[in-house]
């Protein structure tokens, strides 16, 4: 959507993702910017359900819930969609964002659309929220960067992650290498 020159840019509310074409595309708004990432690359898709699967075990055995891609709200101007979230114990599930606690793990698995995104915009607002873990999923390096909210800078994990999340009694042991074997 082209603006004339000299006009200020538009700040996109997250009521207005409600306008936007279903076209495949992602669509995202942090601080009012709107971010807009193609369908994700075949090895992306891949990796999604590998992950999944492998964080299930400790995230049952906490009561946490892992959901594929659910929107993430903070307040009017902040809309962000990850790849998974784990969330604190839920008795029930919520009305659609009324009652969702803050994420404890958000997951993004770079794909060459996203990966602008995912490691400027996305993971500033991520961290600002207060969310006590962000990881990058590089399907280019097979590693995983973890960010944290109290930390400035990545952990690049290439064998195993190991993550002791704030609210959670165990800690949270990923097999880094595992999550890739047989990946390209």
């Amino acid at each position: 959507m082209a603006l004339p020159a000299g006009d200020p840019p538009r700040r996109w509310r997250v009521a207005d993702l409600y306008e936007l074409p279903d076209d495949r595309n992602r669509y995202e708004i942090v601080d009012g910017e709107l971010l807009v990432t193609p369908p994700p690359a075949p090895d992306h898709q891949w990796l999604v359900p590998r992950l999944f699967r492998a964080l299930t075990p400790w995230a049952d055995a906490h009561r946490l819930q892992v959901l594929f891609g659910p929107g993430v709200p903070k307040g009017e101007f902040t809309w962000l969609e990850p790849d998974l979230v784990v969330y604190p114990p839920i008795a029930a599930p919520p009305r659609w964002y009324d009652a969702m606690p803050r994420p404890l793990v958000i997951v993004e698995i770079l794909s060459p659309g996203s990966r602008p995104h995912d490691r400027g915009p996305k993971k500033r607002a991520v961290l600002a929220m207060g969310v006590p873990e962000y990881w990058l999923v590089d399907p280019k390096t097979h590693a995983i960067d973890r960010w944290r909210s109290d930390h400035e800078s990545a952990e690049r994990c290439t064998t195993t992650l190991e993550a002791q999340v704030p609210g959670v009694d165990g800690p949270l042991v990923l097999d880094v290498a595992a999550l890739f074997a047989g990946f390209g």
